[in-house]
């Protein structure tokens, strides 16, 4: 009994302060409280505002959302579709790098023992006396083997029975030049004649050397006035030392002119256009018997053999720009007739064959007069002998005159 009271006497007391600090805090949190009261409806409006945003951003992420997933599923659509494409074109390449030439080879034992598709068929019939006889004609296109090949086309009937083979085998493909002259050469080296005059000696008179020209006849060099070439005049001092009786202009006359060095006549000819020539057998194998010729067939035109017609269609060949380029020749030999110099040209063989031809009077530059009182120039001469004799330009004689191999 007595603890409890001294309980109740350590209690009580507390309870009392307690009290009153609670009356205390009461009386200074009643000011807060009116501010409460009074910012309550802001604090209210604001947190419905915000909801109201949160709802609203919810929303618009839930609609990004479902964009994305749209496009998602139209990007992982397209991907398939490109991995569709990418997958035949795949097979496209394998198709031509590995299913056509197994398909190449198939055609290539098909051509030994197999007919060639037929392009089209045509039958015509008739009945004699009961009996109906028909003549069907069949169209193929095939393509020649290379050289030494043969392509067997098998011969049936209508109901596909083999009644015989026919064997085509390329032997060469030549092409035949139409050929067009330029002009005809001789090989030639330049000589040159010249003489001296003293002030009014011979034809050094008056303006005399100034009017020379290249046809000028003058008599101090008569005796090569007749062969091609050209002449001209230097004027020079005079000399007394060299008996000249006036020191005034002298006059250096001279003449170059073109020399033969052998007798071959020169062609320059060009192929403006070339002809194709397909030398071909044929075998024809009917009932075991066999028949063999060789023939040579020309680009649309219709060869007949044995029932058979032959047309060929066209060749294709690759450019080779030396069928543009000239050649050159004398007969035995031909070379590529680019570069060669044709200063001294001929109009004819007859006029090729006695020189009588002309020369540029570009052929020679820069004539001069030496110490040893001779005139020299600088001119161009031909010698065809040499370039048929050159390996790089010459073609082998065995496809001249007409022809050369492809």
């Amino acid at each position: 009994m007595a603890a409890a009271l001294v309980l109740i006497g350590i209690c009580f007391p507390l309870l009392l302060i307690l009290s009153c600090c609670c009356k205390s805090l009461q009386t200074l949190l009643r000011p807060l409280g009116v501010i409460w009261r009074l910012t309550r409806p802001l604090y209210t409006w604001g947190r419905r505002r915000g909801s109201k945003a949160l709802s609203k951003g919810r929303d618009l992420l839930k609609e990004n959302q479902t964009n994305i997933k749209e496009n998602a599923r139209k990007f992982k659509k397209g991907a398939q579709k490109r991995s569709k494409e990418m997958r035949q074109a795949s097979l496209a390449r394998l198709a031509r790098y590995g299913i056509i030439p197994a398909l190449l080879l198939f055609l290539a034992h098909l051509i030994i023992g197999e007919p060639i598709s037929i392009i089209s068929q045509t039958e015509n019939c008739r009945v004699r006396e009961g009996t109906r006889i028909c003549t069907i004609l069949s169209s193929t296109t095939l393509s020649l083997l290379p050289a030494g090949q043969p392509t067997t086309l098998l011969i049936k009937d209508k109901r596909g029975d083999i009644l015989g083979a026919l064997m085509l085998t390329l032997k060469a493909l030549t092409l035949n030049c139409n050929p067009r002259t330029l002009t005809y050469l001789r090989s030639y080296r330049i000589s040159t004649r010249s003489v001296w005059r003293c002030p009014s000696g011979g034809s050094c008179s008056g303006s005399f050397c100034s009017q020379v020209g290249a046809n000028t006849h003058i008599p101090e060099l008569v005796e090569v006035m007749d062969k091609p070439g050209s002449s001209g005049c230097l004027e020079s001092s005079a000399l007394w030392s060299k008996g000249c009786g006036f020191p005034t202009a002298s006059c250096y006359f001279y003449r170059w002119y073109a020399i033969p060095m052998t007798l071959d006549v020169f062609e320059l000819f060009e192929c403006p256009t070339w002809d194709f020539h397909i030398k071909t057998t044929l075998q024809l194998t009917v009932n075991d018997q066999i028949v063999e010729e060789t023939v040579t067939l020309h680009p649309g035109l219709t060869h007949h053999w044995a029932n058979i017609s032959l047309t060929p269609i066209s060749v294709t060949n690759p450019p080779a720009p030396v069928l543009s380029t000239p050649f050159l020749t004398h007969g035995f030999s031909v070379a590529l007739g680019d570069g060669v110099p044709t200063d001294l040209k001929c109009q004819d063989r007859p006029s090729a064959a006695g020189f009588g031809c002309n020369i540029s009077s570009n052929t020679c530059k820069d004539c001069r007069p030496t110490p040893d009182g001779s005139i020299t120039c600088q001119c161009r001469e031909f010698d065809g002998e040499a370039i048929l004799a050159d390996p790089v330009k010459t073609i082998t004689s065995n496809y001249w005159p007409t022809h050369f191999s492809d």
